[in-house]
């Protein structure tokens, strides 16, 4: 709608983000260029090394912060506002809540700007990241109850979920869910490397939530050729080590974060999509955007059995229960064992993303 009523301007679109990578998926893969594409000047302001253009978005580079997380939700900020207050945009997008500072005053300088809430934060995941509990406790509170205030006072709202919608208050708000860009996914050529044994996937934050743990005790339980690609950063140092020191980390292969392309070119050398995950506040989203990943890379998926997923995924994965490897064990079998099963839900997911789980759609 905004862009219909400007065609006679070209619309210059700032997103601001400060604890997410310059390459993260549903800002600059899905949003930006998405706006880019509809004739959009599109900045990026985001901490990098140096600026840059990708798909002709511009990245424009702040500071990483030297003091991680606090200092990443303190002071990068307010660089952030002064970077974003050189360019004369008709719309500023931020996409976390240690913005909002920042675009309070924008809104008051009489600017538009929308909030992105990509999850729920109120589920005191980013506090647990402050040592001092004092800290962590003010940190908690203002997540729960000062957010949604000044969320309210933004010009609009978008959500990636719809359950995360109703947490805040009635004003202009939408839910855009964090679904898969097909032509990109389309245009990436598979890795040369052919596996030579049967290959499990997850890429994503790695720590105790998402199950690692049980995963790497089901390999040593399946007692077959297979290797586990885990793609992604460690939240939990002590939790890495203790996964790293199991035997069963030999049919491990590790990589840090990696950016789309090269995740999807080794998602499509895959055997199986693996989203085995506590149920936790954190993990019970109906939408988990990787699942999506696999069905668009025609891989059979194994996922945590929680009722909303089984709903929506029943066509094109097996369930199980993630705290239980020798449960996790049984899927995996089931899958290798019956390729024609294995094929069929690759297909079937497939066509899912086709007809309703896909950006484009």
């Amino acid at each position: 709608m905004y862009l219909k009523n400007h065609l006679k301007k070209t619309p210059v679109i700032v997103h601001i983000a400060v604890a997410h990578q310059y390459n993260d998926s549903r800002i600059i893969y899905k949003q930006c260029r998405s706006l880019v594409k509809a004739g959009a000047d599109v900045y990026f302001i985001v901490p990098t090394e140096m600026d840059k253009i990708i798909m002709g978005v511009k990245v424009v580079a702040i500071p990483q912060p030297k003091k991680g997380f606090f200092e990443r939700v303190t002071k990068i900020p307010w660089i952030a506002l002064k970077k974003a207050m050189t360019i004369e945009a008709d719309i500023y997008q931020i996409h976390e809540p240690w913005l909002l500072p920042a675009a309070l005053i924008l809104r008051i300088l009489g600017k538009k700007v929308i909030y992105d809430v990509h999850e729920n934060y109120s589920t005191g995941r980013f506090a647990k990241r402050i040592k001092l509990e004092w800290l962590s406790k003010i940190l908690r509170s203002s997540l729960t109850y000062a957010e949604p205030l000044a969320a309210g006072c933004m010009s609009a709202i978008i959500t990636a979920t719809e359950p995360i919608l109703e947490l805040y208050p009635a004003c202009r708000k939408i839910t855009i869910r964090n679904f898969v860009v097909l032509d990109l996914i389309d245009s990436i050529e598979p890795i040369q490397e052919e596996p030579r044994v049967p290959i499990l996937l997850y890429p994503g934050t790695l720590g105790q939530a998402r199950g690692i743990k049980e995963l790497i005790h089901a390999l040593l339980l399946l007692n077959r050729p297979v290797q586990l690609w885990l793609m992604g950063n460690w939240n939990d140092i002590k939790y890495r080590d203790e996964c790293t020191a199991l035997e069963g980390w030999k049919y491990v292969r590790y990589w840090p974060y990696m950016n789309a392309e090269k995740l999807y070119a080794r998602m499509k050398k895959a055997t199986i999509g693996l989203q085995i995950v506590y149920d936790t506040p954190d993990n019970r989203g109906p939408y988990p955007v990787k699942v999506f990943e696999y069905m668009a890379c025609r891989l059979p998926v194994i996922i945590s059995d929680q009722g909303v997923k089984r709903k929506n995924f029943s066509e094109c994965a097996l369930f199980v229960n993630p705290m239980d490897p020798n449960d996790i064990v049984r899927a995996i079998k089931e899958l290798l064992d019956n390729p024609t099963l294995a094929k069929t839900l690759g297909q079937k997911g497939r066509e899912l993303v086709e007809k309703k789980y896909s950006w484009e759609k």
